[in-house]
């Protein structure tokens, strides 16, 4: 008896700032490529790793090789004592809140090839430790990682970056892409990554897996024109969040409750809950890693949004 093909793994992961992790939403640029589409950053987390620091790193060919300090100091400026600070936060809690300065560390991870590090512009990168690893311990190669954060839309006034729509805390868009090449854990080191976070400090922390991308990405054997990793060209189709009236309620439109993809219902992570109500999908407030398990429909789903949106194309 023939056994039935058993369909790549679709993990949603949630990445990147928000308002408790670094306290505001990533960005979304208001300049267009030749295609009429606008660039995303998503902002690396602060954190007390020595691998790299805000004023070091640069937005790699999104952002026309800005320092994220500069972008993030200029956009977000607060007031007195809130002037410029972001959050710091550990196990789902807020521990500090510090000043933002050239020096801030950063935790640059996922690496999607768009930091300007030696060591990491031209490789897919992403890992995790702990809890949300365990998550992850049935991922196997070729699976792939759709990463999500929350974002907000930049515009130009009076040739400055402003934030428009502050008041309204971002929104849920789909930034990026990884599928799984080879996966290391154990704490083994390799020279070539030494910069990504996962080698230089998430080394010495227990259950800590890396995932390293393929160069192409590989469907039914077959490797396609687009790299096995990369950023996405920002289009409202990649927007998670409806208008109203939380960030976690996703359009049903696009995730819905009859239609592709049904299995979000059905995320193998016990602890949450989610529903499907009439005009729209409630998703989790919390979580990083949402995994989606053997499902065609969903398969197809993610390999057709990587090929619409990726910039990473192979000539």
């Amino acid at each position: 008896m023939k056994k039935e093909k058993k369909h790549i793994k679709v993990i949603l992961s949630r990445k990147g700032f928000d308002s408790s992790n670094g306290g505001f939403p990533s960005l979304i640029l208001p300049e267009k490529d030749k295609d009429g589409f606008r660039k995303m950053i998503s902002l690396p987390i602060p954190c007390c790793s020595k691998c790299c620091n805000y004023e070091k790193c640069k937005s790699y060919k999104y952002s026309n090789d800005t320092r994220l300090y500069n972008m993030m100091s200029n956009l977000y400026n607060g007031k007195g004592k809130k002037r410029n600070t972001i959050k710091i936060k550990k196990n789902n809690k807020i521990v500090d809140e510090i000043l933002l300065s050239e020096a801030t560390h950063c935790h640059l991870d996922p690496c999607l090839g768009n930091y300007s590090i030696k060591e990491l512009e031209k490789v897919g990168i992403f890992g995790q430790h702990g809890r949300a690893a365990t998550e992850l311990k049935d991922v196997r190669k070729d699976d792939i990682f759709i990463f999500f954060g929350l974002f907000n839309d930049v515009a130009v006034k009076d040739d400055k970056y402003i934030i428009k729509n502050k008041e309204n805390g971002g929104r849920h868009v789909m930034f990026g892409y990884l599928q799984a090449g080879k996966i290391i854990d154990n704490n083994k080191y390799y020279i070539e990554y030494e910069k990504h976070p996962h080698f230089c400090c998430c080394k010495i922390k227990n259950n800590n897996i890396i995932y390293i991308a393929r160069k192409r990405l590989k469907i039914d054997s077959k490797e396609l024109d687009v790299a096995g990793y990369g950023m996405f060209k920002y289009d409202s189709k990649l927007d998670l969040t409806q208008q109203k009236p939380d960030k976690t309620y996703w359009n049903s439109t696009r995730w819905s409750c009859d239609n592709l993809p049904t299995c979000l219902k059905d995320l193998i992570v016990p602890r949450l809950k989610y529903e499907c109500k009439d005009n729209y999908f409630q998703s989790a407030p919390m979580g990083q890693e949402f995994v989606i398990e053997d499902n065609k429909e969903v398969e197809k789903w993610a390999i057709e949004l990587i090929k619409k949106h990726s910039v990473n194309r192979i000539k």
